[in-house]
């Protein structure tokens, strides 16, 4: 009898948008296997700075932005795609090789280690890959990405937050409040422009931790309707033996664990807004006139989850 298909799940995001928190609980709902971030389809097509920042991005030089505009027209890797997907087990194919082949090498990579680990499929988490999600869709086709929307000013408030606390790279990316309200318009936009594609789902973060078991058994229907499987039952016929699925706490990597150790404890609680005491009253009323409505399509996807939340609590 054949194997059911692995099921690949991206989960995107603004950062501090609880990309982990939800990469945590869907990775454990519907075993499937996950890892850090590896940012590999950022570092595979380059252009970050424009794709994060569309309004506050940084000058950049004339033969540096020539080299990327050819690579990008030619469908050629950057070159630096595995600096931080070191743990998947694929070919390292020679600098400049084709995005399509690199992009089929992750995949088989990550199938690789979901097979090793019994798992029932792989989640991959960069919010970063929010910017990507159309490119990452072309080439592994049959992939879902859960975006995860945070509440504007929240979210905008816990990075401005952790650019205050935090090592580098925090204060060198989000150097003044309009970055950090930038990046959130430009996740919002980018989830929006997927709304209507198949197999991209779109949660409120407040619905999820609200109540998150009735959500994330919506979300497993919602996959088990489109692959035509119980996932439960794919979890039940892969079931991980012990030690083979990663624990919360290797989740994220040694340099991260500092600002998302909240995040991997194991518990779910609504994260608490720090609007009020990470920024000045003249930040507020900068951010505030920047910050952009949510589009009325992107309100309409995330209204299923809400209602699920809505009728939990009622």
């Amino acid at each position: 009898m054949a194997s059911p298909p692995l099921l690949r799940v991206f989960v995107v995001g603004c950062s501090r948008g609880g990309t982990t928190v939800t990469q945590r609980l869907i990775a454990e709902r519907l075993n499937l296997l996950t890892l850090p971030e590896t940012r590999f389809f950022v570092s595979l097509i380059g252009n970050t700075d424009r794709r994060m920042f569309p309004t506050t991005h940084r000058p950049q030089g004339g033969m540096q932005a020539l080299r990327m505009n050819i690579r990008n027209a030619l469908g050629l890797s950057s070159g630096l795609e595995w600096r931080n997907a070191e743990m998947i087990p694929a070919p390292r194919r020679r600098k400049w090789s084709p995005v399509a082949r690199i992009a089929q090498d992750f995949q088989t990579g990550m199938d690789h280690l979901a097979q090793e680990a019994q798992a029932a499929g792989w989640l991959e988490k960069t919010p970063m890959h929010v910017h990507y999600t159309a490119e990452i869709a072309a080439h592994l086709k049959d992939a879902w990405f859960i975006h995860v929307i945070r509440e504007a000013e929240d979210n905008i408030a816990s990075i401005w937050d952790a650019a205050q606390k935090y090592a580098d790279p925090w204060p060198i990316v989000y150097d003044r409040i309009e970055r950090a309200v930038d990046n959130w318009n430009a996740s919002i936009a980018d989830s929006a422009d997927m709304v209507g594609q198949p197999r991209h789902l779109f949660v409120r973060y407040s619905s999820l931790t609200a109540n998150p078991t009735m959500v994330l058994d919506q979300i497993a229907q919602t996959i088990e309707q489109d692959m035509g499987q119980a996932i439960g039952q794919v979890a039940t016929d892969r079931a991980a033996q012990p030690g083979q699925m990663r624990r919360a706490a290797e989740l994220t990597s040694a340099r991260d664990q500092a600002w998302k150790g909240a995040a991997t404890s194991g518990q779910v609680t609504p994260a608490a807004s720090k609007w009020d005491s990470a920024l000045t009253p003249e930040e507020q009323t900068q951010a505030a006139a920047l910050i952009q409505p949510l589009p009325v399509a992107l309100e309409t996807a995330m209204r299923p989850f809400d209602l699920t939340a809505a009728e939990a609590a009622s």
